[in-house]
């Protein structure tokens, strides 16, 4: 939902639709305020944005709209990614996608004959178990037509490959020799609870430094994570600007410095520019800031490296050196660096960035992970967790929200004055009919295998008919019972985890007030 996750980046959308007639067509499980900006939109069910991908190859490829010279010279293109193609006809693709075979055809055509289409892909789509598989199933796409060929052609999800060429040694740490043990956040839950898994084998985790992150409100099966800081003999320090979820279970809070109050360097996902935020003001009363605070814990253990003696800017400083860029003080005055490479560079028509400079129909998801057993080394559709779950008929999703992208969001008053003072499960028509909800009369328990949570209801125009939708992040309060983190899965995603938060298989039932 790029017009409220990356509004910059949505109003270079909107200038070229503006100045150069371009055509925005968007794609989602619901009506966002980014759909609502589109000239086209369609309607998906969640997970099947690679089959829908797959179903586009298909007719593409049976119209002969494919370009061969392009994939016989910058592809693995072979007779295996034409047999797995094959397999997405249009029957397949509309049920599972949910769209018309009608609409599927247009929106084949329309890619495949303006060859000036870039794909914009979503976080949001990756959030699941096949979520992988979808994010390579579109980036084939432009490369079935050969559309990285031309300007404004293409597909990118991140921005972030424009900063790979900086040396970032003295914010990884890797200067600092053997790291301690490396544990995955999104499993705190378990790792908490003892679970020998997420531990990889080690023993407990007795004491947590917790900053810029609130587990108790946005982790997977938040419930298990309250009962893991409920521990007698878990020490819990939480640095933090506001009292939290988190911090309310915390033994010792310590005051955290804003944005305003420490000078930081940032790096761009939706364009090009790398710029510097300076201090504007001291930190108030005990407040510090988070680099400030690692380092003196640093130094009272006896660190010795100079990197833990260092001011941020001067840590920023010693980044901007390495990197071969000029001084943080020019950097502020022409607000920011901007990387800029060149149309062959960008549209991989020296290379692709693999070993043999190919684009990979057909990748080794074994370089990504250690969890690929079930991948294919073909353009796929893999099943989701929610579509594993046949308990449970219906799906939900917890996007962002332009007034809470984050927990910190309800820590403000923005909202409450704005009259939004409560989270609220949009449901479909048909949804609604079939489980005799009112709207605005009752409230609705949505429930899975690991919890439940209570929440006010209304009936949406936006909402595919099988699809729940929570917006935003709320803290655990503003639920009458439980909180839809309760129910999101910790499973592990293929190839190299992280957090399912969009494929969550649920049920509801209509509570009378």
């Amino acid at each position: 939902n790029t017009a409220v996750t990356q509004i910059p980046l949505m109003a270079h959308f909107l200038k070229a639709r503006q100045e150069k007639k371009t055509k925005l067509v968007g794609i989602d499980v619901y009506e966002t305020e980014t759909l609502e900006a589109c000239d086209e939109t369609y309607i998906i069910n969640p997970g099947s944005d690679g089959a829908l991908a797959l179903g586009l190859m298909n007719y593409i490829f049976r119209q002969n709209w494919h370009d061969e010279s392009y994939l016989e010279k910058y592809t693995d293109f072979n007779e295996k990614t034409i047999e797995a193609i094959k397999e997405w006809d249009l029957d397949r693709t509309a049920q599972k996608t949910g769209l018309s075979i009608k609409e599927i055809i247009k929106l084949a055509t329309d890619y495949a004959q303006t060859p000036k289409t870039i794909l914009r892909a979503g976080y949001g789509l990756t959030r699941r178990r096949s979520g992988a598989s979808n994010l390579h199933a579109i980036s084939c796409l432009p490369a079935l037509v050969g559309h990285w060929q031309y300007e404004g052609g293409g597909a990118f999800l991140s921005k972030s490959g424009h900063y790979s060429h900086l040396n970032q040694d003295v914010f990884s740490g890797k200067n600092l020799g053997k790291a301690g043990r490396q544990l995955d956040q999104s499993l705190i839950g378990l790792i908490l609870n003892g679970d020998s898994t997420a531990l990889k084998g080690h023993t407990p985790i007795k004491a947590m430094l917790i900053q810029n992150t609130n587990p108790l409100n946005v982790a997977a099966n938040t419930s298990l994570v309250r009962k893991g800081f409920l521990r007698e003999d878990l020490f819990t320090c939480v640095h933090e600007l506001f009292m939290t979820d988190t911090a309310k279970y915390a033994d010792l809070i310590i005051p955290a410095a804003s944005f305003l109050e420490h000078d930081d360097i940032y790096s761009q996902g939706g364009w090009h520019c790398l710029h510097i935020a300076p201090k504007l003001r001291e930190a108030p009363g005990d407040c510090i800031e988070n680099h400030e605070l690692v380092n003196y814990i640093a130094r009272y253990l006896g660190a010795k490296d100079e990197t833990f003696f260092r001011s941020a800017r001067e840590g920023i400083q010693d980044f901007l050196n390495q990197s071969n860029l000029i001084s943080f003080d020019d950097i502020v005055t022409q607000k920011g660096i901007y990387f800029e490479h060149s149309f062959e560079e960008q549209h991989f028509l020296k290379a692709f960035p693999q070993d043999d400079g190919l684009f990979h129909f057909h990748p080794d998801w074994s370089q990504f992970g250690y969890n690929h057993k079930d991948m294919k080394s073909t353009p796929f559709v893999m099943e989701d967790f929610a579509d594993q779950d046949k308990k449970y008929p219906y799906r939900l999703i917890l996007p962002p929200k332009k007034d809470r992208l984050n927990s910190t969001f309800s820590e403000v008053s923005s909202g409450i004055e704005k009259g939004q003072t409560e989270p609220v499960a949009f449901l479909s028509k048909d949804l609604a009919k079939l489980k005799n909800f009112q709207s605005g009369e009752e409230d609705i328990v949505i429930f899975n295998t690991q919890g439940c949570v209570h929440v006010k209801a209304q009936i949406s125009e936006n909402v595919q008919r099988h699809t729940i939708v929570i917006e935003g992040i709320y803290p655990r309060a503003f639920y009458k019972e439980g909180h839809p983190n309760d129910l999101v899965y910790h499973h592990p995603s293929p190839p190299n985890d992280g957090l399912a938060v969009h494929d969550i298989a649920v049920d509801f039932f209509v509570k009378k007030n």
